[in-house]
């Protein structure tokens, strides 16, 4: 898969996503987008909030590695080991706990938890739009989390799709049940 193939099907991926979540919390109410499931499991809400804060440090990291990118030299992406593990750990099938510094404190939400996380995901649309050009594989960044972790954009897209993925499939379900 060429860069600009790859960078096309992240924004379409993550603009499903936003139709998804659009469609799924329409008419909520705030207790609704509050309730955690009786199973222990977060509600709509707080998951929401996991990728809010999980995914807004990705597109500062990112845009600053881009700014100072070659130019793209025809390259197929690559995913570093770093982006495979996270995107597999923390993509659709996986089943890794969130980290402490990614978990929401439970509380009261409103739409707004919605409308910040349409943003921070037109965010990253716009990284992967910015992207286009630059040579992902060589923009390299740390982990905004672990430090010592060496990515690159390739790897920042890969990661930020799949986890969106794996939560907006969450939600789904999860809707369902709240708005019971």
């Amino acid at each position: 898969m060429k860069q600009s193939e790859f960078l096309k099907d992240s924004i379409e991926k993550l603009e499903s996503h936003i139709k998804r979540i659009e469609a799924v919390t329409e008419g909520m109410t705030d207790a609704q987008l509050s309730k955690d499931l009786d199973s222990g499991l977060w509600g709509v809400g707080r998951v929401l909030e996991h990728m809010n804060i999980a995914n807004e440090p990705y597109i500062k990291v990112m845009r600053q590695a881009l700014a100072s990118a070659p130019s793209d030299s025809g390259n197929t992406p690559k995913t570093g080991f770093w982006g495979r593990t996270l995107a597999k750990i923390a993509g659709p099938e996986g089943n890794a706990p969130a980290p402490k510094q990614m978990i929401p404190e439970a509380k009261e939400f409103t739409h707004e938890v919605v409308d910040r996380w349409i943003k921070i995901t037109r965010d990253l649309i716009a990284v992967a739009q910015e992207a286009e050009g630059k040579d992902i594989n060589r923009a390299k960044f740390n982990n905004p989390f672990i430090g010592f972790m060496k990515m690159n954009v390739t790897d920042g897209l890969t990661v930020g799709v799949a986890h969106t993925e794996r939560h907006v499939r969450q939600i789904e379900e999860r809707a369902k049940i709240v708005k019971q």
